[in-house]
């Protein structure tokens, strides 16, 4: 199937976008890691608790159970910009597939 138009390159673009983030977060939360001494997975979750309104609750109840019972959003502050960069991200990306579909802004 051979595609033409704005939204060609979509799929291949959202893969790469898709990795590039997966890659950095996973970089910085290794480093944070070694830093702090304790797992980054947990202030990447109370970021996201606090500063969007994702459901990650309920994800994290079922993939971890027991991981908000001693939940710090105070030494999350490090992720802080993480959260604004996956936010921002996710806003920027709906806003293009809106454009490419020409929806009105």
């Amino acid at each position: 199937m051979n595609r033409t138009g704005p939204l060609a390159f979509w799929p291949q673009r959202l893969l790469r976008v898709r990795r590039l983030v997966a890659q950095a977060l996973a970089d910085l939360a290794g480093s944070a890691h070694r830093l702090c001494g304790r797992p980054a997975g947990a202030d990447l979750l109370a970021a996201f608790l606090l500063l969007t309104r994702l459901p990650v609750a309920v994800l994290a109840r079922r993939w971890w159970p027991g991981t908000l019972a001693g939940i710090g959003f105070a030494r999350a502050v490090w992720a802080y910009p993480l959260v604004g960069l996956v936010a921002g991200a996710a806003g920027g990306l709906a806003l293009e597939a809106g454009l490419g579909l020409g929806l009105p802004v």
